[in-house]
């Protein structure tokens, strides 16, 4: 004060642009963030449905501990997890099978499969903002007591809060796909010393008492809803498979699958599916 009109209308247009400037900035990283993501898990889920499914397994689970501890960040969480597998499109699908079954593997094939974290966490380091999640990916295999890989790094409570809710829910999932019952499940890992955070653990107790395991019910393939995971394969009545066990049933899927029926596929029915006890 005193301020002339024309220096003030000069400093409201420069204001108004560089909003205009910063909002056009940060849409333009929200849509490539989003699309990146997309792309991603797209990729993951036709190049091995395996991995997608079981990363669309491990996000009800984790999303649920994620929510029982208020953390604030469970977007991140969620995120982490949909990419969590996304390092495997460099591993043979019989590979994966094998290791998410907990069978045992060659040391080459253990080795390979054992590389997908560091994959995944090279592959999101590149795009924008996602520094966060691919330091999660990247240690989803890290002990707490700081054995595992990656080798040296952060130890205990210093490893990411997704990555050690990671690991839990990865070794959960891989006991569970060898037929284990949870409780079963849960008594060997309380036996594997030093490999979890035991809060955590707990955590993940209190969510399988309130939240039990999915159901499998049989349904029609026109019937098929999103949020189901397929128990078994999708094959089409001449032998030709469509989707593989676990994969999870999107709004796209649904809409795929009423296109080929509509050009004249028909499907082994009933087909078996997964679903949460509330759905």
């Amino acid at each position: 004060k005193p301020c002339p009109p024309p220096v003030l209308a000069d400093a409201i247009r420069s204001g108004v642009r560089q909003y205009n400037l910063i909002n056009s900035e940060k849409e333009l990283l929200q849509h490539t963030l989003s699309g990146s993501i997309k792309l991603l898990t797209d990729l993951l889920a036709k190049a091995h449905p395996i991995a997608y499914g079981r990363a669309a397994r491990l996000r009800g689970l984790v999303g649920r501990m994620a929510h029982a501890l208020d953390s604030g960040n469970s977007w991140l969480l969620e995120m982490a997890t949909m990419l969590s597998q996304v390092g495997c499109m460099g591993v043979p699908e019989n590979i994966l099978a094998r290791a998410y079954h907990g069978e045992s593997l060659s040391p080459e094939q253990e080795r390979l499969f054992h590389s997908h974290p560091a994959m995944g966490r090279a592959l999101l380091e590149n795009l924008p903002r996602l520094r966060e999640v691919a330091e999660i990916v990247g240690c989803q295999e890290k002990r707490f007591d700081g054995k595992g890989l990656p080798s040296g790094g952060p130890v205990g409570k210093e490893i990411p809060l997704g990555a050690r809710i990671l690991k839990i829910v990865l070794d959960y999932d891989t006991l569970e796909q060898s037929s284990r019952k949870a409780d079963e499940i849960i008594l060997e890992l309380s036996k594997r010393a030093g490999w979890y955070d035991l809060d955590l653990l707990q955590v993940l107790v209190s969510v399988l008492e309130e939240n039990p395991p999915a159901r499998v019910h049989s349904v029609r393939v026109i019937d098929l809803t999103s949020s189901a995971l397929l128990a078994e394969d999708l094959v089409t009545t001449t032998g030709l498979k469509i989707l593989n066990k676990n994969q999870e049933i999107t709004p796209a899927v649904c809409v795929a699958l009423r296109k080929l029926m509509e050009t004249g596929f028909s499907f082994r029915e009933p087909i078996r599916i997964a679903m949460p006890h509330d759905q």
